[in-house]
């Protein structure tokens, strides 16, 4: 009589768990190629809300440190060569100078210049760059809500009409010389979506380093991306590293 052959489980349900098999993204820097649901309703509604609430706000004049940080600083008015940009403060001044604030925000100013090449120093214009960014934020933050949080699209609805209507970014948006923070915001969350993204993990740290980079230049806050992608690390991978300490 043959004999029935026997199947030996080894192991708990976790540990057969593990002995799946992990499939790599490989060497290559594009994603995974899965689409979910388009977000792109989403993203049009809050951007839509954060433009709407600084409409009132496009034919506001230059002021306060705007007059020093735009109207009176040669970087901005062209009439330092572009390569200052690189060697001189927020302010205009040399940071080699003692008197120099030490601000150093290169691609602000040159976003500044740009704004001054296409329409001199006509107020709306730095303004509505400046509405048209804090837009980007607002998806950019829907987008963090949606693929880093893991909100469900009505929550992370809300989530980002809440950021882009909330009376807070009222200065950085308003006021010209805000852009900093505006732009750094930018780049930070594009640094966040970038290290949390679905290519290899090679280009993921390069990405988000690059981008990083581009935040610290708009505005010295930008470095604290790398803390918090460090955080995020930490905290999704707690239990393997208490495994280990």
């Amino acid at each position: 009589m043959r004999r029935r052959p026997t199947v030996v489980i080894h192991g708990s349900m976790a540990e057969r768990e593990v002995m799946k098999p992990i499939h790599h993204h490989g060497g290559s820097c594009k994603g995974d190629g899965k689409k979910g649901p388009s977000s792109w309703p989403i993203y049009t509604l809050v951007s839509t809300a954060a433009v709407a609430c600084y409409l009132n706000g496009l034919n506001g004049d230059f002021v306060h440190d705007d007059i020093p940080a735009v109207t009176l600083n040669k970087d901005v008015t062209g009439q330092n060569p572009i390569g200052h940009v690189f060697k001189n403060d927020f302010w205009g001044t040399p940071m080699a100078e003692i008197s120099s604030h030490k601000s150093y925000r290169p691609l602000t100013t040159l976003t500044f210049r740009f704004n001054y090449w296409c329409f001199g120093l006509q107020p709306f214009w730095f303004h509505a760059t400046n509405v048209l960014l804090h837009a980007l934020v607002s998806v950019l933050f829907t987008r963090v809500a949606l693929r880093i949080a893991g909100m469900k699209p009505p929550f992370a609805t809300v989530a980002g009409l809440l950021f882009a209507v909330h009376p807070i970014h009222t200065e950085a948006v308003t006021g010209i010389v805000g852009r900093a923070d505006v732009l750094a915001c930018v780049f930070f969350l594009l640094a966040l979506l970038a290290y949390h993204g679905n290519s290899s993990e090679e280009c993921l740290v390069q990405r988000s380093i690059f981008f990083g980079g581009l935040s610290m230049m708009s505005k010295e806050t930008g470095i604290t991306v790398f803390l918090l992608n460090l955080g995020l690390d930490t905290y999704k991978n707690y239990h393997s590293i208490k495994r280990f300490v």
